[in-house]
């Protein structure tokens, strides 16, 4: 089985075939339990959805455990080591394909703002939090100047979802998992707003943001390099799905990339002040170009 990159925020428990999640503290067991019942929600009702099986009895979820079935024998095969191919880029392209098309089938019309205001939220509690993490005068005010071209941001019409759908909330590469006959998407967010549906942008913002968050981390050059290449895939597919039926996702989601830039400061993966610093100038260049270059330009901060 592979991997893309990436751990996860809870007890792992792995079978041949099943792996077995339970949360940690109060906050970790209500997050496995928001995504148990999100993916028991869609296995009803969209069978052949890109998710991960949901194999446990009923009732599990609400202790704060999901057990998640993966039918096909493991890969051999590593991006890790370098082992790109044809065949792997076809299976990041479909999976990230398969997502949006669950997406663009499921659409509810919508037509308000409410996701852009919900993002300006947790920005502005995630930007209170990172100033006392870092104590740092300059990031301080690099903050709060992207606070306030938030504020402005979202106002604008560009920032008007016209649709709600299933989405994933944290599409990154290491919750895409691959073998030789099988995609799967796992550790889906599960709900937004108190709703098991959202604005499709924000999966295409968190996307948009790994490349720039993972560089921060420290991670080599080469490991940057491959997080971009394949962020390009998942950017591109997802987005030309949506774009068919949503001209502005691509704002919207540039948006949310920088929001999840400054969101993702104040979970520890981050240990210094430059870092920190260089996060926050991706983030403004990507609130800047929601409306300056049309969003289209978000796929260059992969």
């Amino acid at each position: 089985m592979l991997r893309l990159k990436g751990g996860s925020g809870a007890f792992l428990i792995a079978g041949p075939t099943t792996v077995v999640k339970i949360g940690r503290g109060q906050s970790g067991r209500r997050k496995v339990r928001h995504e148990a019942d999100f993916l028991r929600w869609v296995q009803d009702n969209h069978p052949h959805s890109p998710f991960v099986e949901v194999r446990q009895p009923f009732g599990l979820g609400r202790l704060g455990v999901v057990a998640t079935r993966l039918v096909h024998a493991p890969s051999a095969r590593s991006l890790a080591s370098g082992g790109e191919s044809r065949l792997l880029s076809a299976h990041v392209t479909t999976a990230a394909r398969s997502l949006a098309e669950l997406g663009v089938a499921q659409r509810q019309l919508c037509g308000d703002n409410r996701p852009a205001l919900w993002g300006q939220d947790l920005l502005i509690r995630r930007s209170r939090l990172a100033e006392r993490i870092f104590d740092d005068s300059f990031l301080r005010r690099s903050i709060r100047s992207l606070v306030d071209r938030c504020s402005t941001t979202t106002k604008k019409d560009l920032m008007v979802s016209p649709f709600r759908s299933v989405i994933h909330g944290d599409p990154h590469l290491g919750n895409l998992l691959l073998t030789d006959n099988e995609i799967a998407w796992i550790d889906p967010r599960g709900y937004f707003d108190g709703q098991r549906i959202f604005d499709p942008a924000y999966d295409l913002g968190k996307i948009a943001h790994e490349a720039a968050l993972v560089r921060a981390m420290g991670a080599s050059s080469s490991e940057v390099r491959r997080v971009e290449r394949w962020g390009r895939v998942l950017f591109g597919s997802y987005e030309r799905c949506w774009a068919a039926v949503d001209s502005t996702v691509a704002n919207r989601a540039a948006y949310f990339a920088a929001v999840n830039l400054v969101s993702a400061l104040t979970f520890g993966h981050v240990q210094s002040a430059p870092a920190a610093r260089e996060m926050v100038d991706v983030a403004r260049n990507l609130m800047e170009t929601v409306d300056v270059h049309g969003g289209a330009a978000v796929g260059t901060w992969l």
